[in-house]
């Protein structure tokens, strides 16, 4: 690895997912997958037994294998070893990897309803290929090209759209009062939204669901508590449930929006302690009467932020203990392979002195602990998880797409509707006594 390779950046993410190799090991690993030109003699003995092993591999094993594949398979079987969240990523994985820390996938921009098979068009996103191609809410794709959807083998139309590439697409499109008409969509980069579903809802009181953390993460929180604030917001509730982490800044720069002096992390790695503090400036929202919802996929990140809100007593918390991941992992790209590294570089606290980890602290108690405990009816939590981590219609759209919704017998996308964490969070902001839950 040369001393301009890419630069670093922090994210957290529940596992099992992870990656980092030291600089010299992995430039010494790479150099061998790519050359094998040095004397095993003038190698490190460990990188010397590494190359033997993978010489005996490479020219005796019932099926051949490449080098590069022998060469990925060794990085993964050294990160994979460290803890459950340290990982290679090449491939899809890849893909999938730098779509979460980004914000941005290739697409069309186009969410369709259930079954995705069928064609028709819940909505299109906001400034995207498909809205300005023409697609509108209600329209069913009948034919990509010269290939019928009624004539495609199952999953064969969402294949597509998963497998986009720079080429446009010829779309015959029929709109919900049945006229055809052929259009031509360019994919394109695609905001991928992490904020979600901003609405009020009872009596001003404003609801957002964080569904990870990305690097644009801040940006749409503070576009989306902007739109609340126009339309007469009093409280929020934000809504961490099944927020499986992310990069771990933003989660910092939307606590430092309610908390405007004081620590709000502490990460302790090889190097010693780093504090991050709040910045005065920083803490737009100061006073906003705050409710954040967690259960027990909150992790990482989503724990980060709440505990430095309730620490701060910024925030009152309402679910479920959560996950429980206390750690900060590195990320490092690698060109030859294409790919990326993540490896465990610190352990986290929040400013109180919590310990969050269950992995390493060996406390299977440690996680953050609401300070109202209402549990979710089993018949109820896969409906509103489904609901909150979907993606919400731009505001133009929301009341053709209930219609739409209505007319397909789809359930509502009603986010509150009973949804008993929700209700309790609102009844605190409104003053009520909830009629549920236990408070600790």
């Amino acid at each position: 690895m040369t001393a301009d390779h890419p630069p670093t950046f922090r994210q957290d993410a529940k596992g099992p997912i992870a990656f980092l190799i030291g600089g010299v090991v992995g430039a010494s690993i790479f150099a061998l997958g790519s050359m094998g030109l040095r004397s095993r003699q003038t190698l490190e003995p460990d990188l010397a037994f590494y190359q033997q092993v993978r010489e005996i591999v490479g020219a005796e094993f019932v099926q051949e294998r490449g080098d590069q594949e022998l060469l990925v398979s060794a990085v993964k079987g050294l990160t994979d070893n460290l803890d459950i969240y340290s990982r290679f990523y090449s491939g899809e994985d890849l893909a999938r990897i730098e779509r979460s820390t980004s914000g941005t996938f290739l697409g069309l921009g186009a969410i369709f309803a259930e079954p995705v098979e069928k064609g028709v068009l819940l909505f299109p996103m906001a400034d995207s290929p498909a809205q300005r191609a023409g697609l509108s809410v209600g329209d069913r794709i009948l034919a990509v090209g010269e290939d019928y959807l009624d004539t495609m083998a199952p999953d064969a139309f969402h294949t597509i759209l998963r497998s986009l590439t720079a080429e446009s697409l010829e779309l015959l499109v029929e709109s919900s009062t049945g006229e055809t008409r052929s259009l031509t969509v360019q994919p394109e980069s695609i905001v991928d939204p992490t904020v979600r579903h901003g609405a009020l809802l009872e009596d001003s009181v404003g609801y957002l669901a964080i569904t990870s953390f990305s690097r644009r993460t801040l940006e749409e929180f503070d576009a989306e508590v902007e739109h609340l604030q126009a339309e007469g917001m009093t409280g929020l509730v934000l809504d961490l449930r099944n927020n499986p982490g992310g990069v771990l800044r933003s989660a910092l720069a939307i606590a430092n929006r309610f908390v405007d002096e004081g620590p709000l992390l502490y990460t302790d790695s090889r190097m010693g302690r780093e504090e991050k503090r709040a910045e005065a400036d920083e803490a737009h929202l100061l006073g906003l009467p705050l409710v954040v919802l967690i259960d027990r996929d909150s992790a990482s990140s989503s724990e980060v932020l709440a505990g430095t809100l309730q620490d701060h007593r910024a925030a009152v918390v309402v679910g479920m203990p959560s996950y429980g991941k206390g750690t900060v992992q590195t990320l490092t790209t690698l060109e030859s392979p294409h790919s990326i590294l993540k490896v465990t570089t610190a352990f986290y606290t929040t400013p109180s002195g919590r310990q969050i980890d269950r992995h390493y602290s060996g406390d299977k108690e440690a996680a953050i602990t609401p300070d109202l405990l209402v549990a979710q009816a089993a018949d109820r939590e896969t409906v509103v998880r489904a609901r909150t981590s979907s993606y919400s219609a731009p505001r133009i759209y929301r009341d053709a797409v209930r219609d739409l919704q209505e007319s397909l017998g789809l359930e509502s996308a009603t986010l509150w509707s009973e949804d008993e964490q929700l209700a309790a969070a609102v009844n605190l902001l409104l003053g009520k006594q909830p009629s549920y839950g236990e408070s600790l």
